[in-house]
C-alpha cells in the first residue's frame, strides 16, 4: 500500500518544480540561441582589431576636396588617377596603371532618419564605429551559460552584426577614433582594403576602398591616407545625383601641400 506524501514531501516537490520552472524560463533564451548555433553549425571567429597608427609621411602629397570630404593623397595618386563616376552608388574613382581608388561623396544625413545601427550603438553606450569594431572582436566562442539576458542580448546583437561585416579569414581592422572622424580600416587581403568613416556629429558617413591590380597594397600609405580624411559639416548637402557626380569630377579640387 502507497504511503500518502507528507506535507514536507509535497512543500520539497513544489519547491524544487517552482525551481525548475523559473530556471527554465531563465534560461529559455539561452538555450533557444545555443540551439540555433549548433542547428547551423554556426562557427564565427573573432577578427583582430587594433589601433591604426599612421607613419604620418604625408610631406609633398596632394589634398583632395571632394563636396565636404578632403583626404590626402600620394603624388603619383593625385597627378596620374583617371577620374570617373564610379557604378556604385554615390562613389567616384581614382583609377591609376596600378589600382584603384573609390570613395563615396557624402551628404547630410536627414534629419530624424536614425539608422537601426545608430538605435543599438545608442542602446549600449557606444558610437556606431566603436560597436562594429566590437562586433568583429565577437566570437561564437564567447557564448557563456551563466551571462545574463543583458550579456545575451548584446552578444547576439554583436554576433548578428556579422551579417552587414563578415568575419571572413585573414581579415585584420584598425580602428581610429582620436581623429576628426571615427573610422575602421579593414583589411581583407594584400590587395583590397576598405576605410569606412563617420563623423563625430553623426551628420555623415561614407568610406573609402582601396585595391590593387599590380602588387601589394603600400599600408603605411593607406593608413596615412585614411588619417589625413576629414569632414566639413558646414558643406554638406543633400544626396547627390549623377549629374552633380560627373560635376564633380571635373570640378574637384586637388592641390599639393
Amino acid at each position: 500500500m502507497r504511503r500518502r506524501a507528507t506535507k514536507p514531501q509535497i512543500a520539497l516537490t513544489i519547491g524544487l518544480l517552482t525551481v525548475l520552472v523559473a530556471a527554465g524560463y531563465w534560461w529559455a533564451p539561452h538555450m533557444w540561441w545555443a540551439f540555433l548555433i549548433a542547428r547551423r553549425g554556426a562557427q564565427v571567429p573573432s577578427i583582430p582589431v587594433s589601433a591604426l597608427k599612421a607613419p604620418g609621411r604625408t610631406s609633398g602629397w596632394f589634398t583632395c576636396r571632394m563636396g565636404a570630404l578632403s583626404f590626402k593623397l600620394p603624388p603619383e595618386m593625385a597627378e596620374d588617377a583617371e577620374r570617373s563616376v564610379a557604378k556604385e552608388r554615390n562613389t567616384i574613382s581614382l583609377k591609376t596603371p596600378d589600382g584603384e581608388l573609390k570613395v563615396f561623396v557624402p551628404y547630410q544625413t536627414p534629419a530624424g532618419i536614425q539608422p537601426a545601427l545608430v538605435q543599438a550603438a545608442t542602446q549600449l553606450n557606444r558610437t556606431p564605429m566603436q560597436l562594429i569594431a566590437d562586433g568583429y572582436r565577437a566570437s561564437t566562442d564567447d557564448f557563456r551559460w551563466t551571462m545574463s539576458r543583458t550579456e545575451l542580448r548584446r552578444h547576439q546583437l554583436l554576433l548578428n552584426l556579422g551579417m552587414m561585416y563578415p568575419h571572413l579569414a585573414g581579415t585584420n581592422v584598425e580602428t581610429l577614433f582620436d581623429g576628426p572622424l571615427e573610422g575602421l580600416l579593414v583589411i581583407h587581403n594584400r590587395t583590397q582594403a576598405g576605410f569606412e568613416w563617420r563623423s563625430k556629429a553623426e551628420k555623415a558617413a561614407g568610406y573609402i576602398t582601396f585595391s590593387r591590380t599590380t602588387g601589394d597594397l603600400n599600408l603605411d600609405q593607406v593608413r596615412d591616407i585614411c588619417a589625413s580624411a576629414t569632414c566639413d559639416d558646414a558643406k554638406l548637402g543633400s544626396e547627390p545625383t549623377k549629374h552633380d557626380l560627373a560635376e564633380l569630377v571635373d570640378t574637384m579640387e586637388i592641390v599639393r601641400e
